[in-house]
């Protein structure tokens, strides 16, 4: 049978005094170690305990953190059975290995919760630009569902082509590959995924250079001379322009959202 127990990386994370925390396996005096979601400094780490109380209260997020380090050893006993159960000879690697199997957890269903709750809690622009990569995946895909562990480097490579034949930028496909990103992120942080199962951990996404045309004041004043009589919506954006452009360039986003309560005492507050 074999013995887990939680330590620290021996080294710091670059720039920082926090150490990564590992899941060490052992069987027959073999090891294998497994990096976990989180770091803590060696003041808050306490080693020897017996109680599963690994973080100590001095660390702010010590109670999250002790329950998802003995639910990560309690997935390792139950991955070592299931090993067993198959008939197979049982390793620490076999362990390790068993553990960071993509999980069958949906990105779709993920995605879709996350875009209600920034819905409900107003985040208007950062919910449309995830509706927009939710349906690009589902496009993509042609999948009824996706789940985390079907999105690899290959995948996001061929995404990326994808994108580019579509006639999207590279400065919109990182932004697409980004928010991508993020996803994976926040499910790590949900522990709804391991950190081993995000493809970003190696992939790289390419960095386009952007291209900015400037505009002359000329140029701007004709814009907001322009005769748009019986054309409202093409007025409504030449307002919006000009609009941003006199408030040393708000975002559209924060546009869009104002209000007249948004003006205080003579002052744009947003």
């Amino acid at each position: 049978m074999a013995t887990y127990k939680i330590e620290l990386n021996n080294r710091p994370i670059k720039g920082s005094k926090e150490h990564i925390l590992m899941l060490r396996i052992t069987l027959e005096k073999v090891h294998a170690r497994m990096k976990l979601i989180h770091s803590v400094s060696p003041g808050q780490f306490n080693g020897k305990t017996k109680k599963g109380i690994y973080i100590r209260s001095n660390h702010s997020n010590h109670v999250k953190i002790n329950k998802y380090l003995n639910k990560v050893i309690q997935d390792a006993k139950f991955a070592e059975e299931e090993i067993e159960n198959r008939g197979k000879l049982v390793s620490a690697s076999g362990i390790k290995e068993e553990l960071v199997k993509p999980r069958s957890s949906s990105i779709y269903q993920f995605m879709e919760k996350q875009i209600d709750q920034l819905q409900k809690r107003g985040t208007i622009g950062t919910y449309k630009k995830y509706k927009v990569i939710l349906r690009t995946l589902k496009d993509y895909s042609g999948e009824t569902d996706l789940k985390f562990g079907h999105i690899d480097a290959k995948f996001l490579n061929d995404l990326q082509e994808w994108l580019l034949d579509q006639g999207k930028s590279q400065i919109t496909v990182h932004g697409y590959l980004s928010k991508i990103r993020s996803v994976f992120n926040k499910a790590i942080g949900d522990d709804v995924i391991q950190l081993q199962e995000s493809p970003f951990l190696t992939y790289k996404i390419k960095q386009g250079k952007p291209v900015k045309e400037r505009l002359t004041i000329d140029e701007v004043e004709a814009i907001s001379k322009l005769d748009l009589a019986n054309k409202d919506r093409i007025n409504d954006v030449r307002n919006a322009f000009l609009f941003s452009f006199y408030t040393a360039g708000m975002r559209i986003s924060d546009i869009l959202l104002l209000r007249w309560k948004n003006i205080q005492k003579g002052r744009l507050e947003f």
